[in-house]
């Protein structure tokens, strides 16, 4: 049970920053939205999206990116 929460949230997460990638508003603050109506700290969410990214930037410069 735990760990479909886990995934819930890690999916969301997700799906907010491909929301913020491709300028997707509305979609970006319905998740927002999602978020606050269950209750979910802001500061978790924030540090979740940031690892998010620094996880895809490390693939990115591991991949040959610049």
């Amino acid at each position: 049970m735990m760990s479909d929460l886990l995934e819930d949230l890690a999916d969301r997460i997700e799906r907010l920053a491909c929301a913020i990638l491709d300028a997707d508003a509305p979609t970006g603050l319905a998740i927002l939205a999602e978020f606050e109506a269950r209750g979910r700290d802001p500061r978790v969410i924030a540090d979740r999206l940031t690892d998010l990214v620094r996880r895809g930037l490390h693939a990115a410069l591991a991949g040959g990116g610049t």
